[in-house]
């Protein structure tokens, strides 16, 4: 996969500085985190989900989990005054 995006242009800058050869790392650790959530939701009565930080995968992919198997979710964020965060797009649904 890498050579072949490679040879897209929108990613050869990407793959001339290597960060295309970090993908199977990050994939590897982001299937972990994920079957880690997997098996708390499994393995645990999870009656809801509350996250302070949904941009972080570890606190995100719960959210995700959540969503899936139809457990109520609350994401908010916990720095009102990040202003990277000033305008957030939701990614879930308002009841």
């Amino acid at each position: 996969m890498e050579q072949s995006l490679a040879q897209h242009p929108a990613f050869h800058l990407a793959f001339q500085m290597g960060v295309l050869r970090k993908g199977p790392g990050w994939l590897r650790w982001g299937l972990s985190v994920r079957d880690a959530w997997i098996q708390v939701f499994e393995k645990h009565p999870i009656m809801g989900c509350l996250s302070a930080d949904d941009s972080n995968p570890y606190t995100r992919i719960p959210l995700l989990l959540a969503e899936q198997r139809g457990i109520p979710a609350v994401a908010c964020h916990h720095g009102a005054l990040d202003c990277r965060m000033a305008f957030k797009i939701c990614g879930f649904r308002v009841i």
